[in-house]
């Protein structure tokens, strides 16, 4: 799977953005799509000098303005395509065009999920560390009931000992 179709909402931002960071919030938790993000800053952020004079997080931004057009941030992508900074993405947002398109990649995912890993058709159960079928396990589970909650094991060895006292 490529990080874009598990994450179809991608949004450029700064660190401690506020903006940003309720524009996550609206996705993960108002309209249940994952989001993954991008933090744009300096060497300046890891507490080290560099020895260049060189402003690395201006770069970056200059870097994103001529990939999207703009310098604002946060910049907020979905599916794919740019929908703009956050002013635009609340418009579309409170228009209810924004949940409509989410909806329908949320739907992506899960059929991209359930296409990937098909649901199985009965449950797994495990005898120890044996994995065996619902009927299998029916049996066992009657098994034990008949004999005490033994295990089948267990029986079996009962009955030798047994078997080699009487001789």
């Amino acid at each position: 799977m490529v990080e874009s179709e598990l994450y179809p909402v991608f949004i450029i931002s700064k660190p401690g953005c506020e903006e940003g960071a309720k524009l996550v919030n609206a996705f993960n938790k108002t309209m249940d799509i994952p989001v993954r993000t991008y933090e744009v800053f300096g060497f300046d952020a890891f507490n080290f000098k560099v020895k260049a004079d060189y402003d690395w997080g201006e770069a970056r931004l200059e870097a994103i303005e001529e990939l999207t057009g703009s310098k604002e941030l946060p910049l907020v992508y979905v599916g794919g395509k740019l929908i703009g900074g956050a002013e635009k993405v609340n418009a579309q947002i409170a228009d209810g065009s924004l949940k409509k398109t989410v909806a329908t990649l949320r739907q992506a995912i899960v059929d991209m999920v359930e296409a990937r890993f098909p649901k199985q058709e009965e449950e797994s159960m495990y005898i120890g560390m044996r994995k065996v079928t619902a009927a299998e396990y029916k049996a066992y589970e009657a098994f034990q009931a008949k004999t005490g909650g033994l295990d089948p094991l267990e029986v079996n060895r009962k009955k030798a000992k047994e078997a080699a006292q009487n001789k």
